[in-house]
């Protein structure tokens, strides 16, 4: 399932730190890049694939689609719709980046959650994580965190911000992988939103510069 349009408004290929989008070239950013997602037009997520796992057995409905509610960086999000019968549906976003062959970067993965998840049972995990392979397997996916909103009771859709960082290191061609999604736990029917994306590249051993750091909005 292919996912909307995300042209990049000038694609990042570095010779130093180095990344770049699949089909980018051009700007060199050292010792890191930040690169921003709001999803606010249908080109916007042209780079992006919508991913699943486990939704055969039975086979199960889902979602992923650009969406004009629970937006919370101008008018659009990207809403994730499960409903999961068999207790362990998984499903995502990943964008691919080429980077700089064999390179060990940190990858801090920062985005909003609009979830109506509260309390602390029942809770789903959420996918949030950065590798040289796409996802295959469940074993390949990060979820260290919950879908919670930390509200102790219902109080619908609110906005919580998820953060992730992870150290890895890109394959011999240069590419890695990143992701954000939902890992269905229990036998209900849910809808999340995620909006305000951020990924942003680190190489190995370096710090961040003290200025602002270059961003790309789409």
């Amino acid at each position: 399932m292919r996912l909307l349009a995300l042209a990049s408004a000038g694609a990042f290929a570095c010779a130093i730190l180095s990344a770049c989008d699949f089909d980018g070239s051009g700007l060199e950013i050292v010792p890191k890049f930040d690169d921003r997602f709001s999803f606010e037009t249908d080109a916007d997520m042209e780079e992006w694939d919508a991913r699943g796992l486990d939704l055969d057995d039975p086979p199960i409905t889902w979602e992923i689609a650009r969406s004009t509610e629970q937006a919370t960086e101008g008018a659009h999000a990207v809403r994730f719709r499960l409903d999961n019968l068999n207790d362990q549906g998984k499903i995502w976003i990943e964008r691919r980046y080429e980077v700089a062959p064999d390179q060990e970067s940190g990858v801090t993965i920062t985005f909003d959650l609009v979830t109506p998840d509260f309390g602390t049972v029942h809770l789903w995990r959420r996918l949030a994580g950065a590798a040289p392979d796409a996802p295959m397997t469940a074993a390949d996916l990060i979820s260290s965190l919950d879908t919670g909103n930390g509200e102790p009771s219902d109080v619908g859709f609110q906005t919580v911000e998820k953060t992730v960082t992870v150290l890895t290191k890109s394959d011999e061609d240069g590419e890695m992988f990143v992701y954000v999604g939902i890992w269905g736990t229990s036998e209900f029917s849910r809808t999340y939103y995620v909006d305000d994306l951020h990924a942003v590249f680190m190489r190995g051993g370096l710090s961040a510069p003290s200025g602002p750091s270059p961003t790309a909005v789409f």
